[in-house]
């Protein structure tokens, strides 16, 4: 196993890592609203959906910045992200799996870790930095 594979995977698992907890803060947050009264229940699929894809398009474009591949290892994170999130409630109650949330939670991660991977922020900024060396 070369240098670059251990590298990516390690990017993606501390990725994972970074969305479980940008998540957990974010839902954390929304709970309080409730509690206090700001904010009603009734949207509440629609703002955890909202706070997983922020979680995962944050963290994989963070975890990916200036790195090759950035939107394979994204669809990575997405999908470990995803598994993770559903394994544990999955396990703890298995005869009220709603699949259809399961599905959801799924397609949103993916598809924000495989944007996220790709916006690659690390390019970006250094092509900037150049740029602006050029005009100075």
């Amino acid at each position: 196993m070369s240098a670059n594979k251990s590298k990516g995977k390690g990017r993606v698992l501390t990725g994972a890592v970074l969305a479980i907890a940008l998540t957990a803060v974010l839902c954390g947050i929304y709970a309080l609203l409730v509690k206090n009264g700001k904010c009603t229940q009734e949207y509440s699929d629609i703002i955890i959906s909202a706070a997983i894809a922020m979680s995962v398009l944050i963290a994989s474009a963070v975890s990916n910045a200036g790195q090759g591949r950035g939107g394979i290892y994204g669809l990575a994170l997405g999908l470990i992200y995803a598994a993770a999130l559903v394994a544990v409630p999955l396990f703890a109650y298995p005869t009220e799996a709603n699949w259809l949330k399961i599905i959801r939670i799924f397609a949103v991660s993916v598809v924000s870790g495989l944007i996220g991977g790709s916006i690659n922020l690390g390019k970006s900024n250094k092509s900037f930095h150049k740029s602006r060396k050029k005009r100075v």
